[in-house]
């Protein structure tokens, strides 16, 4: 009697949160004007084979497999707050040696936030800045959100407004960003150029660089823009993590397949609790492709 009152009470629960998860997988055709087809998703680190990347049809994910990094201790710290960013140093080892150069000067890996750049057709990098995991880490479809990935300002390395306008200009209209002869970047060698220090690539064509998709296949920055304006985000992901847990928890509760009372409110709390995945990838879809992932 006691098993089947909790296999009730479960099956009632698991259809309150898998309803609401359904009806914000709604899918809307119309992408905001300026975004690009796909938003490039470089993830630092190992592909995790638990980390459905279906979820979010227009995002392209790319892994750097070979590289690691260390964020810096309290004396080294340096942090800064502009807006709604928030950046941290580190020091990153590995390969490929242009992300580890350019990664110890701006940690585009934080578990903070993202990390995003504009290349115009040509390659160059027009735009870039951190966006704080924050802005949309309580964001559901149903919010009315007025501060986007696409609308937060910031005064920094070289733009004036926010990303919108930079998507206009070198995605929808296909503008060429002035390339910046005094910036340039030699395999081997450490930028000299004013600016490096802190990390400035803004009028640097993008050095090539290799990445690996989730089946291993191998490939190229410059293969995957392949002369396309583009927006590419940095981000990582814990290779280690259990992605699914949130989602096997549901099932459990939709099927009933609860053993006890503490079975029951642990299944409850994975069904109900965030996976762990960046909440900037779901923003992307929401606000640029008028897509809506579940948001567990």
């Amino acid at each position: 009697m006691r098993r089947r009152f909790f296999s009730i009470i479960a099956s009632m629960l698991a259809i309150a949160i898998l309803l609401p998860a359904m009806s914000m997988a709604q899918k809307m055709p119309k992408k905001h004007k300026s975004a690009p087809d796909e938003t490039i998703i470089v993830i630092v680190g190992k592909p995790n084979p638990t980390f459905n990347e279906s979820q979010y049809p227009h995002l392209r994910f790319y892994y750097l497999p070979d590289v690691s990094f260390i964020v810096d201790d309290k004396a080294k710290t340096k942090v800064k707050l502009s807006g709604f960013s928030q950046e941290t140093t580190a020091t990153y080892y590995g390969e490929p040696e242009f992300i580890v150069r350019f990664g110890s000067k701006r940690h585009i890996a934080s578990d903070n936030a993202v990390y995003g750049i504009v290349v115009d057709k040509n390659g160059v990098v027009a735009y870039q800045r951190a966006f704080s995991n924050s802005l949309a880490a309580h964001n559901d479809n149903s919010d009315e959100m007025n501060w986007t990935i696409l609308s937060v300002a910031r005064k920094g390395i070289g733009q004036k407004g926010p990303l919108e306008d930079y998507l206009k200009d070198y995605v929808e209209k296909g503008k060429e960003m002035k390339l910046d002869k005094d910036k340039s970047y030699t395999p081997g060698q450490e930028p000299t150029y004013k600016g490096w220090e802190d990390g400035d690539i803004e009028g640097l064509e993008l050095p090539d660089f290799k990445m690996v998709k989730s089946d291993g296949t191998a490939v190229s920055i410059k293969e995957v823009i392949a002369g396309k304006p583009s927006f590419i985000v940095f981000s990582a992901l814990d290779p280690d993590k259990n992605f699914g847990s949130a989602e096997e928890a549901q099932e459990k509760l939709k099927e009933g397949k609860v053993k006890s009372g503490r079975d029951f409110f642990k299944s409850m709390a994975k069904a109900s609790s965030g996976d762990g995945t960046p909440p900037m990838f779901w923003h992307i879809e929401n606000v640029m492709y008028n897509y809506f992932p579940p948001r567990k």
